[in-house]
């Protein structure tokens, strides 16, 4: 049994001992789950949210949260907050007209985009009494009272203005005040994250910071996020102490930053050090730490401790490491903090001190961890709780740490809530840092008025029932503008495709008016920032399961504005309509999926394709580890948030988002009248098993009537042949189907032989087993869209097309009432018929 676990088992033991007689700590539950979360470390951060702007878009507010897609739609409210609170305090909203759906069968329950920008919070529900001011009890004699209180913070992001489940820094300067802290500190990042301290690079924020009596912060990795110069400089506007012991010049190894500070309180020194996650090299920018190289946490702090010991100038009665690590899994294992604390405790020279690691960067909430004289907490993230330890000169054993949520911090100035938790009676608040907030924020409103685009050229469908339910031009111009940054220099590697959550869309842009910042702002109010990261077909297809099982509607339903109706039957393809979902996942149009929404969910992804640059063609992605592909999305989805665990891993970090798409808008890289279609069915594509199987048993027998992509309408200069797009009608009889020729866009790709047609198939669900026989299929499906051809004639490709066009019709299926008829889906939807092998 180690030592850490024979200390929180004793713990434990102890607590229900003195139950009876000491009101302090949690209940023994409480406790046993909090220290087996932390246990179980990485997983305290399984669960996303981020938090949803109602009245100030950088603020974060209650949403509603979509697990059930049956009487709840389950959006981002207080887990926003709540889970941006502190830990994950996922809570339901009922949605004004839900739709009625025929079958509760979401995979799982999603957690879905809270305001906050990167939640990947902890499991542990911290609902611990609020420490009073430190004891004025001087038992030794020695003229200090025995105890002092420390106040600690985290991942703020930004979050300077209150909102559910979110403190906000004026009311935290408030609490500080009055539960007496002697020190207050913080363990990094605290100025990326919203657009009102994001406008600002934080310098708003760093006033707020210093006059709400912050002592010393951690240099986290989005430090770094507005540029060197500003990281560096972030001491100049805090006025306190900016601190990283493991930060250097690459060239002449002299440190960025002070490594450590002093801090004196009732008579006490304390030694602060600060460290950074190495991980800072890859989780911003390349350009933000050029020349700077980040060394080893747990040696360099050991070295600065002993330093600071064998320094006489100044006698240290404790240590606080202001540790900006983690403990997620995806961590190397020498830079969490749970080493650096394990490694602190093993020196001999420092068991005569008390070492106080305070840590941040995985957002995972818990408290009082001990590792012998080492005791470690982080707070979370995003100002949903406060961090405080109780640090005992005279007795060691009586040094304690907690976490106190928003609601709790907030009651203790004065405010009042409801049993649901709404708020009814404001508190009491710090005036002066308030004011500092409001100024920022007027700011804000004059700056992003700003404008980008003279006249949007078309309605720009963000409606959220739309964007979690269907493919919108939102969500495809978006994913296309992270994709453009990521393959011209913003990534190490260039981008292979793009995806959003549905829920991570927040407004719409009208037509015909000017597109402002804060239109852009309005429609990402997240404050989340770019990621990229490398991911195999497998992890693909699991992704776009859990993307596309929400259960089916059958009747229309309003949007939540009550503007738009979704419609039970998808008009274009005449299948079902997904409940809205926030975890459905918006593509750009590098990528194609194919999915069945009448089967059960979990098995309704029939194929993905992404596009080969070099042939211009879409090719179907294995499902299994043999390729992997670079996906860029938001930094919420790449670290698990929405229950995309599989996607939590290494991963490339650039700008805010909001700021990616602004730049693609402002320089017109895309071009916005090519969005014109405001629910396109050009990259998510519902269909009939049945009647896919048929696609791929046609571009199989006959790859030369293929129909090409809407994708990649250019890329192959179409002949005297019409495009595949312009299927004429939606239920046009096959004779007419000139668009299934083989267009001139189809790049002749070499045919080979072998017969896997049934591999062509989805392995996910059921019945997919391939309608073609052995030999029918060729192995250029094997490698390619069906629009790759072989080398017959124009002639014989379009003789072939229509013959096998003739065969369409028998392909249709009926099912719940509802016939389909795959010569309607072909036409309206222009699908290029899949043709490469799925492994």
């Amino acid at each position: 049994m180690s030592k850490r676990y024979f200390i929180s088992t004793s713990r434990i033991v102890l607590s229900i001992a003195a139950a009876g007689m000491v009101g302090l700590a949690a209940t023994p539950q409480a406790e046993a789950a909090e220290l087996t979360a932390v246990a179980e470390a990485p997983a305290a951060n399984a669960t996303s949210t981020e938090a949803t702007s109602s009245e100030v878009v950088a603020e974060e507010v209650p949403a509603t949260e979509e697990t059930t897609a049956s009487e709840t739609a389950v959006e981002e409210t207080v887990a926003s907050k709540s889970a941006e609170s502190s830990a994950v305090t996922e809570t339901t909203e009922e949605v004004a007209t839900e739709p009625v759906v025929e079958e509760s069968t979401l995979v799982e329950p999603v957690v879905e985009d809270v305001i906050t920008e990167d939640l990947t919070v902890s499991e542990v529900a911290v609902e611990t009494p609020v420490t009073t001011a430190a004891s004025d009890v001087d038992t030794d004699g020695d003229g200090r009272v025995d105890e002092i209180t420390i106040a600690h913070t985290n991942d703020i992001h930004g979050r300077a203005e209150q909102a559910n489940g979110v403190i906000g820094i004026a009311n935290a300067a408030q609490y500080y005040e009055e539960v007496g802290a002697d020190v207050i500190v913080d363990a990094g990042d605290a100025f990326q994250g919203l657009p009102l301290s994001n406008h600002d690079e934080g310098a708003a924020m760093a006033e707020a910071m210093n006059e709400a009596g912050y002592d010393a912060m951690a240099v986290g990795n989005h430090e770094f996020d507005f540029g060197q110069d500003v990281a560096t400089g972030y001491q100049d506007k805090t006025g306190f102490p900016v601190l990283s012991v493991n930060t250097v010049y690459a060239d002449s190894q002299e440190l960025v930053f002070e490594p450590s500070t002093n801090i004196a309180t009732q008579g006490y020194n304390l030694g602060v050090v600060g460290v950074s996650t190495p991980e800072t090299a890859t989780k911003t920018h390349p350009n933000n730490v050029e020349n700077i190289e980040f060394l080893s946490p747990i040696d360099t702090t050991i070295n600065e401790i002993n330093r600071l010991i064998e320094d006489q100038t100044t006698i240290e009665d404790a240590f606080i490491v202001l540790s900006h690590l983690g403990i997620d899994a995806t961590t190397n294992e020498e830079w969490r903090s749970t080493a650096l604390a394990t490694a602190l405790d093993d020196v001999a020279a420092f068991d005569a001190y008390q070492i106080i690691v305070l840590d941040g960067h995985s957002h995972t909430a818990f408290a009082n961890e001990r590792y012998g004289n080492v005791l470690l907490q982080q707070t979370g993230t995003a100002l949903n709780n406060i961090g405080l330890v109780t640090l005992n000169f005279v007795d060691p054993s009586l040094t304690e740490g907690q976490l106190v949520d928003a609601q709790t911090a907030l009651e203790t100035i004065g405010y009042e809530f409801d049993e649901e938790g709404n708020q009814v009676t404001a508190g009491r608040t710090n005036e002066t840092v308030q004011a500092i907030v409001d100024e920022a924020s007027t700011a804000f409103e004059e700056e992003t008025g700003r404008v980008i685009v003279e006249e949007n050229p078309i309605w720009f469908n963000g409606v959220r029932e739309y964007a979690r339910s269907h493919e919108t031009n939102a969500g495809t111009y978006v994913s296309d503008a992270m994709v453009e940054y990521g393959r011209n220099g913003g990534f190490n590697n260039p981008t292979d495709f793009a995806m959003i959550n549905g829920g991570g869309i927040r407004d719409q842009i009208v037509q015909g008016e000017p597109i402002t910042e804060g239109d852009v702002i309005a429609v990402l109010p997240f404050g989340n920032i770019i990621s990229q990261i490398q991911v195999t077909g497998e992890t693909i297809y699991d992704m776009f399961e859990l993307a596309y099982s929400a259960a089916t509607v059958t009747e229309p339903y309003s949007s939540s504005d009550g503007q738009y109706t979704v419609e039970a039957i998808d008009e274009d393809s005449n299948l079902p309509s997904l409940a809205a979902l926030g975890g459905f996942l918006q593509v750009s149009s590098d990528i194609k999926i194919y999915f069945d929404p009448t089967l059960e969910a979990g098995q309704r992804v029939l194929g993905v394709y992404i596009l080969n640059r070099e042939t211009g063609e879409f090719e179907l992605v294995a499902d299994d580890a043999s390729d992997s592909y670079f996906m860029a999305t938001n930094d919420f989805l790449a670290q698990g948030g929405d229950g995309y665990t599989m996607l939590s891993g290494e991963r490339e970090e650039g700008p805010s988002l909001d700021g990616v798409v602004m730049d693609a808008m402002a320089t017109g890289v895309l071009n916005l009248a090519d969005y014109a279609d405001a629910l396109p069915q050009n990259q998510i594509i519902p269909i009939l098993t049945a009647d896919y199987e048929a696609l791929l048993a046609e571009a199989g027998e006959t790859p030369g009537e293929e129909v090409p992509s809407e994708e990649v309408p250019s890329e192959e200069v179409p002949s005297e042949e019409v495009p595949s797009e312009e299927v004429p009608s939606e239920e046009v009889p096959v004779e007419e189907t000139p668009v299934e020729e083989t267009p001139a866009e189809e790049t002749s790709a070499e045919e080979t032989n072998g017969g896997e047609a049934e591999e062509a198939t989805s392995g996910k669900t059921d019945g997919q087993s391939g309608s073609t026989e052995a030999g029918a299929t060729d192995k250029a499906a094997d490698k390619a869209d069906p629009k790759t051809t072989g080398k017959s004639s124009k002639a014989e490709e379009k003789e072939a097309a229509v013959a096998a066009a003739a065969t369409l019709p028998n392909a249709g299926f009926t099912a719940g009432g509802f016939g389909f008829a795959f010569s309607a889906i072909v036409a309206g939807l222009g699908l290029a018929l899949p043709g490469r092998k799925r492994k």
